[in-house]
Parts: structure tokens; C-alpha cells; sequence
């Protein structure tokens, strides 16, 4: 018997997800949304720092999960400790070494995660370093670092970054059956290399495949 197949995991940052307004954060209108539409590609992962918005969260960590798991609403979602405000503070010394890319390649690697959908620019970098495809949520602000590292796509809003997972994924659909082999149809003639190209010979065949008789199995 063979393991079931693990579904593809899709990091989120809790800040795509939720205002970052006054008072106490809460959760984006389009949220739900958005989780449930990514659910059709895989399994989404949701990223918790120590706030949201500027607002602190429970210090506790199995709180902090908790009371975003009870703001979301969303059944069985996967939510993980991990700030990533924490990885803007050291020097990105942009090699796969840095300690950024390296706990996000340790992240990446514990979830089964392809793909990042962040708000924050300094995590783009190493992200990708790590192996991730990103998605940075929001426009770039006025005084952004040019040098910074770009993502693999940069998503008006939340819905936007959704959007571009599903048309890649439909368009990688589509690609995957058109590469895959099929089989002549019954009674259409099989062209066949001469052997000298390095094609079968005609013996190998023949030729035309018979269509079954009535009755047939």
C-alpha cells in the first residue's frame, strides 16, 4: 500500500488576511474567500506573528494560533508561529547561508510548501532563495529600496494573488494534458518513420489498427 500524496501547502502571512487599521485587528472581508479558493490548489498555511497591524497578539503561542483560527472561521485550517517581521532585522546578506533564507528553507521544508503569499517586502529575497514561489501582496511604497528583491508576482490584493494561482494552475493543467501521450484512434492509419530515419519498421505494425467488431469486449 502506498502513502496518500500530501497536498501541496501554500504559505499565507497572517497580514495578507487581515486590516491593518485601528484597533483590534480583524479579518479582511475577502478572507474566507480567498482561503477557500486556494483550498482548490492545495492547502494553505497560515503565518502568525507577535501582531497583526501593529497590534500585539497573545504572547503565548498556542494562544496566538488559537485566536486567529477563531477570527478566521475557516474549518481544519492549518495555522503556524512564524514572524516574519522577525527576518527584516538581521542584514540579508543575500546568499543561501543568511539566516533569513535559512529558516525560511527550514519552514518551506517542515510544511511541503511551493508557493508565498506575503505584504512583506523584506521576506521576498529570501524566500525565493529558499526555494519558494512568492507572491507579494500590495504595491510598493513610495521610498521601497530599488535593489530590493523583486517577487515572482506582485498582486494588487489578496484576490489578485488567488486569481494568479489559478490561472497558473489551469494553464499548467492544460500544458501537462497536452504533453501527455495518446493512441491513434481505431481505423486511422499509423504514420511510421522510414527505418533508415530511425523510425520502426512497417513489420512493426500494421498499419491501419482494426476497429472492433460488434459484440466485442
Amino acid at each position: 500500500m502506498t502513502a496518500a500524496a500530501v497536498r501541496p501547502r501554500i504559505l499565507v502571512g497572517g497580514s495578507a488576511l487581515f486590516s491593518d487599521g485601528g484597533g483590534v485587528p480583524r479579518p479582511l472581508a475577502k478572507a474566507r474567500v480567498a482561503l477557500e479558493r486556494l483550498g482548490a490548489l492545495g492547502e494553505p498555511v497560515v503565518l502568525v506573528g507577535r501582531d497583526l497591524g501593529g497590534r500585539p497578539l497573545p504572547a503565548d503561542e498556542a494562544e496566538r494560533v488559537a485566536w486567529v483560527g477563531t477570527s478566521l472561521e475557516v474549518p481544519r485550517l492549518q495555522i503556524a508561529a512564524f514572524d516574519e517581521s522577525d527576518l527584516a532585522r538581521p542584514a540579508d546578506t543575500g546568499t543561501v547561508a543568511d539566516p533569513a533564507t535559512e529558516r525560511w528553507s527550514a519552514l518551506r521544508s517542515a510544511w511541503h510548501a511551493g508557493t508565498l503569499l506575503t505584504t512583506f517586502e523584506s521576506s521576498v529575497g529570501a524566500a525565493r532563495r529558499s526555494g519558494l514561489h512568492v507572491i507579494r501582496i500590495g504595491a510598493r511604497g513610495p521610498g521601497a529600496d530599488p535593489t530590493m528583491a523583486r517577487a515572482d508576482y506582485e498582486a494588487f490584493d489578496l484576490l489578485d494573488a488567488v486569481r494568479h494561482l489559478l490561472i497558473a494552475d489551469t494553464f499548467n493543467g492544460q500544458a501537462d494534458a497536452a504533453a501527455a501521450p495518446t493512441m491513434p484512434e481505431p481505423g486511422l492509419a499509423v504514420v511510421l518513420a522510414p527505418a533508415s530515419l530511425g523510425g520502426p519498421s512497417a513489420a512493426a505494425y500494421s498499419g491501419v489498427l482494426e476497429r472492433g467488431q460488434p459484440g466485442e469486449g
